[in-house]
C-alpha cells in the first residue's frame, strides 16, 4: 500500500514512514565497470531469484542515495565491490568509499575489479564485520548494504552504521521484504519444504527476512528517521518483494 505516516518518537519527534512500489526503469551503467565474471554470474543469479535487472537496481540504489561529489561512502557486505564502485564514479576522485567484507576473497575481488575499472584511487577495501565497523563516529555521509542484510546481525549493524554517519547522513539496504503473516503462510511452508527435501536446496540458518513494519520499528530503535520503503516489484511466490530502504540519521 502507498502512503505515508507520522508517528512519534520516544523523544517526542516525529517519524515519517513512507512505503511505495515504484517501477524500476532499465539503466545501463559504464561498460568499464562491468568486468567480472562472478559479477555477470552473480547477476544472472539475482535475475533468477527476483526477476530484476541487477544493473537497474544497482542505479537505482545509487540514486536513491543521493550521492555527492566529494563525499564518503561505505558499502557494507560488498562482495565484489560492484555497488561500491558505482558509488566511486559519482563521487569523483575527491571523495572516498570504503567497501567491507567479511571474506577475504571477496575483498579481493573488489580490489581486483577497482584495478581493472581505474578507480583504484577512490575506493578501499577491508575485512570487517558489520557488526563492528572499524570507523570512527560520524565519518561517512552515506552507508550502503545490498542484498545481504536478511543474514547480518541487524541490531548490531544498524546501531554501527547510525553511529559511523554525519548528522543528516543516509542509510540504504536493498533486500527482499517478507510478507505479513498469514500471508501465503501455507503456501511458503509447503515451498521450503520441498525446496530443502526433493530439490535439497541448502538452507542458511543464519537467514532471516523480515516484513516492512519490522524494519522501520528496528531502524527507529537505532535512531534513524525519515524512513522510505520502495518496493521494487510484486511479491514473487516466495512471498517477498526486493525493495530498497533509506533511512536519515
Amino acid at each position: 500500500m502507498d502512503g505515508t505516516d507520522r508517528e512519534p518518537l520516544a523523544n517526542g519527534e516525529a517519524r515519517e514512514v513512507t512505503t511505495q512500489i515504484v517501477q524500476l526503469p532499465p539503466k545501463h551503467l559504464p561498460a568499464n565497470v562491468w568486468r567480472s565474471g562472478a559479477e555477470m554470474q552473480g547477476a544472472r543469479e539475482f535475475r533468477r531469484k527476483t526477476g530484476l535487472d541487477y544493473e537497474s537496481m544497482v542505479g537505482h540504489l545509487v540514486d536513491t542515495a543521493e550521492v555527492q561529489p566529494g563525499i564518503r561512502a561505505l558499502d557494507v557486505e560488498t562482495g565484489t565491490g560492484f555497488i561500491a564502485r558505482q558509488l566511486s564514479i559519482r563521487i569523483g576522485p575527491t571523495g572516498r568509499v570504503v567497501g567491507i567484507d567479511e571474506s577475504d576473497v571477496q575483498v579481493e575481488h573488489a580490489r581486483l575489479g577497482a584495478k581493472s575499472a581505474g578507480l583504484t584511487m577512490r575506493a578501499e577495501w577491508r575485512i570487517a564485520s558489520a557488526a563492528k565497523l572499524p570507523f570512527d563516529d560520524e565519518e561517512f555521509e552515506i552507508v550502503t548494504c545490498g542484498a545481504a542484510f536478511h543474514r547480518l546481525p541487524t541490531s548490531e549493524f544498524l546501531s554501527e552504521a547510525h553511529r559511523v554517519l554525519k548528522p543528516s547522513g543516509r542509510l540504504i539496504i536493498a533486500d527482499e521484504i517478507k510478507a505479513p503473516a498469514g500471508v501465503f503462510t501455507a503456501w511458503l511452508t509447503l515451498l521450503n519444504t520441498y525446496e530443502r527435501v526433493i530439490r535439497r536446496q541448502p538452507v542458511n540458518p543464519n537467514e532471516r527476512f523480515f516484513i516492512a513494519e519490522e524494519i522501520v520499528d528496528m531502524l527507529s530503535s537505532a535512531g534513524f528517521s525519515q524512513i522510505v520503503v520502495k518496493g521494487l516489484q510484486a511479491r514473487n511466490r516466495r512471498g517477498r518483494a526486493f525493495s530498497l530502504i533509506k533511512a536519515v540519521k
